[in-house]
C-alpha cells in the first residue's frame, strides 16, 4: 500500500482508499464512492441524486458535496479558486469544483444525441460568458447556451479524444481556441471562465460516457478513476 497525501492505494485491490476527506468535497466525494459494492451506474445516479440542484436537471450544486466552496484535492490543472481573488474581486474560496464536476458527469451520462449535444454546447458556452448571481444566473445561462459556435463544439469534442489519448498539449491547444481572451474578452470580465474549468469538464464528461457505456463497470472502478483522473493532492 503506498500513501500519496489524503488517498491511500491499495497495491493488492488496486482500489484507492481516502484517509482523510477534511477540507475537500472531491476527497468525500471518492469516500462516498468508494463505500460498499455497487455497480458503477447505481452508485453514481445515487451520488448525481444527492447533489442535485433541482430534480431532473443536471446541475450538481446541492447537497453537501455539491454545494462546497473551493478546489483543494484537485489536480492543479482543475484547480481555478485564485482566479476569483486575482482576476474577479471575490473573497476565497468561492469555486465549486466538485459541483462542476459533477455536473460535467451528469451530462456526459446521458445517451440520447439531442440531449448530448445541448449539453455540450451548455458546457462550452459557460466557459464562454460570465456567471451570474440570482435572478441574473437565468439570463446568464441562455446567453451561455447559445454563445457557442459549431467549432467551438466541434474543439471540446477533439479535446475529450485528445484527453483520452494522453496527448494533453494538443487537448489544452483545443481547449484555448474556445477560451481565447482575443475572441471571446478578457478574462477578468468573465467571471467564471477559465482552462481550469475547460480541462475538467473534459473529464467529467469522460467519466459520465465511460459508466454509460459500461466501460466504469463498478463503483470502485469510479472511485479509482477519479482519484487517478481529476484529485492531485
Amino acid at each position: 500500500m503506498t500513501t500519496d497525501c489524503s488517498l491511500l492505494w491499495h497495491s493488492a485491490t488496486q482500489n484507492v482508499i481516502v484517509h482523510n476527506t477534511e477540507g475537500s468535497a472531491l476527497y468525500s466525494l471518492i469516500a462516498r464512492i468508494a463505500v460498499g459494492r455497487s455497480p458503477a451506474k447505481a452508485k453514481l445516479h445515487q451520488i448525481l441524486n444527492e447533489t442535485a440542484s433541482l430534480p431532473g436537471i443536471p446541475l450538481q450544486f446541492g447537497g453537501a458535496i455539491g454545494k462546497f466552496h473551493g478546489d483543494t484535492g484537485f489536480a492543479s490543472e482543475f484547480k481555478d479558486d485564485y482566479l476569483y481573488s486575482s482576476q474577479w474581486g471575490t473573497k476565497q474560496p468561492a469555486s465549486r469544483q466538485t459541483g462542476h464536476f459533477l455536473t460535467a458527469v451528469a451530462m456526459g451520462m446521458t445517451s440520447d444525441k439531442s440531449l448530448r449535444r445541448f449539453y455540450l454546447r451548455s458546457i462550452v458556452g459557460h466557459e464562454l460568458r460570465s456567471d451570474g448571481e440570482g435572478i441574473s444566473q437565468l439570463f446568464s445561462t441562455f446567453n451561455q447556451i447559445l454563445a457557442p459556435s459549431q467549432n467551438d463544439v466541434d474543439a471540446f469534442e477533439k479535446a475529450v479524444a485528445t484527453d483520452i489519448g494522453g496527448n494533453y498539449r494538443a487537448r489544452d491547444s483545443q481547449l484555448f481556441s474556445i477560451f481565447d481572451p482575443d475572441k471571446h474578452g478578457d478574462q477578468a470580465t468573465r467571471v467564471g471562465n477559465s482552462m481550469e474549468d475547460l480541462r475538467l469538464s473534459v473529464r467529467g464528461w469522460r467519466l459520465g460516457t465511460a459508466v454509460s457505456q459500461g466501460v466504469l463497470q463498478t463503483n470502485k472502478d469510479v472511485a479509482t478513476w477519479i482519484a487517478l483522473n481529476v484529485a492531485g493532492e
